[in-house]
């Protein structure tokens, strides 16, 4: 069906929507080709007789359907159809034995700054309305021309968003994933149905096998303002398990298939929350020799532990190493690398119940927050001088409180927020160092900051296969599981890691030993 280019764009949508919807089309023209052996023939004169369609229910159609069908052939053996009828949607219905799927949905896509309507007839794989392109609309009918088989319109200008109203619902398709997206609005996330992202020239599309909570997802309430993305449709989770099923047209040092694992960008808004992320390939890690979930439960707090304790604090086996919210993700792994890198006196500080996972840990000597008091808890233990080292994984007042137990020339790293140094009662005389650690920032910050987190991440999973280091695992949720997990975390009720599994039926065991 041809439409003039000289029509307005209006018009041209207008058409194809009553095409679509069976409803009467002026002016509109078919062209059939009759092709060898696929049991399409012209109709001749002898078949030029009108042919009476299966009548729809009423309440089947959204308008009662008009079987008026003329049909004429030229001597080019070319047919054309003057549909100044209805199309019989029950026809096509008992024809393709699906039912017609219209997409009234708009897209955005990033790159190019243009929008994308779909249609499809089901159940076959929708057709894109692709944009710009000169118009067209190519058809397949049978002889009696009861059936539409496949229908693609595309226009050469961008067109406004459809007024109709979508009439029957979103079919289930390849471009399309299931997500937990955030809602600037409400603060709240939910699982929603979203366009399945597109990677860039530098990027790589991830089927998501397992992705880990962390407590910056639920924080990103916190940073929307920070964060442009957040305002349409941004999909959390940075600890990402998978296998490559697309690649950018840049990349080179991966291919489809590969599995990987990394610790993805927030500002990108393309986590892994969802059935598929998108990530920069520079940053991408071999999957180590482990199953999915402990793979996925290691970056974020894996990495960070390793990078507070090397990079920031130079640990050593003579340090006094005292690490707050030592049963959690950070906590947790930072009390076994400390045990790898040699560090004779750890000290975790944790609740009571938490007590015998720390000590499994490797942690010599465990403080409950609750019943004890930390300061002189931690004196007694280093018989007065004060910790040399201490990692502070939760901050405010327990970030304050630990600066009063530093000793002469010690060192003290937060991954929570920037220390409030004012609380140091020995500025002058104590030879405090303090550090802040944002282990995402790298993202975007220079090849240099990339290249380093990306070696931080080999170092750690190498530890993680060769059995050194154990992933801190608590416990594994399905996606729809991810809110109340969320509201869990920011209530600081956590142990371990939570990773969100995206098997059929993940696992609800607990993993702590």
């Amino acid at each position: 069906i041809e439409k003039p280019q000289s029509r307005s764009i209006d018009r041209l949508f207008t058409t194809s929507r009553h095409l679509l919807e069976g409803e009467r089309v002026q002016g509109a023209r078919c062209k059939v080709k009759g092709v060898r052996g696929s049991g399409v023939r012209h109709p001749s004169k002898q078949h030029r007789t009108k042919k009476t369609l299966p009548t729809a229910p009423p309440s089947a159609l959204p308008h009662p359907p008009d079987t008026n069908t003329q049909t004429r052939t030229n001597k080019h053996t070319h047919t054309k159809l003057h549909t100044n009828a209805h199309l019989n949607i029950h026809a096509m219905e008992k024809r393709t034995t699906g039912r017609l799927e219209t997409l009234k949905e708009k897209m955005y896509n990033k790159e190019t700054k243009s929008q994308t309507k779909f249609c499809s007839v089901y159940p076959l794989l929708p057709v894109v309305f692709r944009i710009p392109l000169p118009t067209r609309i190519a058809t397949s009918c049978n002889p009696h021309f009861e059936l539409i088989s496949s229908i693609v319109v595309s226009v050469s200008k961008r067109p406004s968003c459809s007024p109709y109203p979508t009439r029957y619902p979103l079919p289930a398709t390849n471009l399309h994933m299931q997500a937990i997206v955030f809602d600037p609005k409400t603060n709240n996330f939910g699982l929603q149905e979203i366009p399945k992202p597109k990677p860039g020239k530098d990027d790589v599309l991830v089927k998501v096998e397992a992705c880990a909570l962390n407590p910056i997802d639920f924080k990103i309430a916190y940073f929307k303002d920070m964060i442009p993305a957040t305002a349409n449709n941004y999909v959390a989770g940075l600890d990402v398990s998978g296998t490559i099923v697309e690649v950018g047209d840049a990349v080179e040092d991966w291919k489809t298939g590969d599995r990987v694992l990394y610790h993805g960008d927030l500002q990108r808004g393309m986590g892994g929350l969802a059935e598929f992320a998108v990530h920069k390939s520079a940053t991408l890690l071999r999957h180590p020799a482990v199953n999915a979930d402990d793979a996925a439960a290691t970056p974020c707090a894996g990495w960070t532990a390793y990078r507070c304790l090397v990079d920031k604090l130079r640990v050593n086996e003579d340090d006094v190493l005292v690490i707050s919210g030592a049963s959690g993700g950070v906590g947790g792994f930072a009390v076994q690398l400390a045990n790898i890198l040699g560090v004779k006196t750890i000290v975790g500080i944790c609740s009571a119940k938490n007590i015998p996972y720390v000590m499994s840990l490797g942690a010599t000597h465990v403080i409950d927050y609750k019943s004890q008091d930390v300061g002189k808890e931690i004196m007694a233990i280093t018989d007065g001088k004060g910790a040399s080292k201490v990692l502070d994984a939760v901050g405010g007042k327990s970030c304050e409180d630990l600066i009063q137990v530093m000793g002469f020339d010690a060192e003290l790293v937060s991954i929570v927020q920037p220390v409030n140094i004012s609380a140091d009662k020995n500025p002058v005389f104590g030879g405090h160092s303090f550090h802040h650690l944002g282990l995402g920032a790298a993202h975007g910050s220079g090849p240099q900051h990339e290249a380093r987190l990306a070696e931080v991440g080999k170092q750690v999973t190498q530890y993680l296969a060769d059995g050194k280091l154990r992933s801190c695992l608590t416990k594994v949720i399905g996606l729809k599981d991810v809110p109340s997990a969320l509201q869990q975390m920011m209530a600081q009720r956590t142990v371990g890691k939570v990773v969100v599994s995206m098997s059929q039926n993940p696992s609800k065991k607990h993993y702590k030993k």
